[in-house]
């Protein structure tokens, strides 16, 4: 749950599973993710736009029990029929997963008086249509991976009706010092700012994904970013 701090007193941290720290002036917030092969580290910035701070950061956990986390490279040993199957499987359980927790860090930051008003994921990478072109493919197959997860997070936001924002995942930092209206440089100093304060976990994962929450928080009330269409 989040912990709330008075302003002028110092933040205390709640650990990994839960907020960071907030003030009871700040009531916009942005997330930001950055994906891996079945998880997703999530960072909430808030307050304003030229100084935000860590209001909850998490590790999201996108594939359950025996299922493969890397479904396509396992995929490569089935037939189609049931390649397609296991596929899908993984599909619908990353997507539910990250409804879920998705939906929980929502409650916890609304209960605290926060509205997110933005979620900024990794764009979509193109791939074939046809899963056997990405099968017989090992490059294709390690881009499938990362696309499966960013999919059920974006899918997950949708639905739960936040504006996505969708940025080039090599430009993140770029993008959003442009959307933020700071220096590359600075925006990075701000970051680092942010984990030295927070103290560990905070490391690149982290950072990018606070980043991306950043430039949700930025891109609110904004078009989607042009990125969207756009591959990394």
């Amino acid at each position: 749950m989040l912990t709330h701090v008075a302003p002028g007193s110092r933040p205390r941290m709640t650990g990994e599973e839960g907020a960071a720290y907030a003030t009871d002036e700040m009531k916009r917030a942005g997330v930001g993710f950055r994906e891996h092969t079945g998880w997703a580290a999530m960072v909430a910035l808030g307050g304003g736009v030229r100084a935000p701070v860590v209001l909850a950061r998490n590790r999201y956990e996108l594939s359950e029990g025996d299922l493969p986390r890397a479904v396509y490279h396992a995929a490569r040993q089935l037939d189609l029929e049931n390649a397609e199957r296991l596929v899908r499987q993984v599909e619908l359980v990353a997507r539910t997963a990250a409804e879920r927790q998705l939906r929980r860090t929502l409650a916890e930051l609304e209960a605290g008086g926060y509205e997110v008003v933005g979620a900024a994921i990794a764009a979509a990478r193109e791939l074939p249509a046809h899963l056997t072109e990405i099968l017989g493919s090992h490059p294709l197959v390690h881009t499938a991976e990362g696309q499966l997860y960013r999919d059920a997070l974006a899918e997950a936001t949708e639905l739960l009706g936040l504006p996505l924002t969708r940025f080039v995942q090599h430009e993140l930092y770029e993008e959003a010092a442009d959307h933020t209206g700071t220096s590359d440089a600075s925006l990075r100093a701000q970051l680092t700012g942010l984990g030295r304060a927070l103290g560990p976990p905070w490391q690149r994962d982290q950072k990018e994904a606070a980043a991306a929450a950043w430039l949700a928080l930025s891109s609110s009330g904004r078009q989607s970013s042009p990125a969207l269409e756009r591959q990394d």
